[in-house]
């Protein structure tokens, strides 16, 4: 797996970009689906924790672990011409 990055949007939490394993690149909302905490980048595991609660998603965003009930959302990102485009 590739490094993450949050990219800031207007008016809301961070995305988080990276690039996976099968060298595809992904986004989804840093935004714990529990109670809304920003969740961190992922660790030296791919784990990506929720610090305010505990809950715990896999490196592409799937709930591994709650108090949460759902997955963090997932954005489309389009790779054109060198240029990654993310819909949101």
């Amino acid at each position: 797996m590739g490094g993450a990055v949050k990219v800031a949007v207007s008016g809301m939490l961070p995305i988080i970009g990276r690039r996976s394993a099968d060298a595809t690149y992904l986004a989804f909302s840093s935004r714990c689906q529990h109670e809304g905490c920003e969740v961190d980048l992922p660790n030296a595991r791919g784990v990506i924790l929720g610090p305010c609660h505990g809950s715990q998603y896999g490196g592409e965003g799937s709930l591994l672990r709650g108090p949460a009930l759902s997955a963090l959302p997932r954005y489309t990102v389009e790779l054109q011409n060198s240029q990654l485009t993310l819909r949101l």
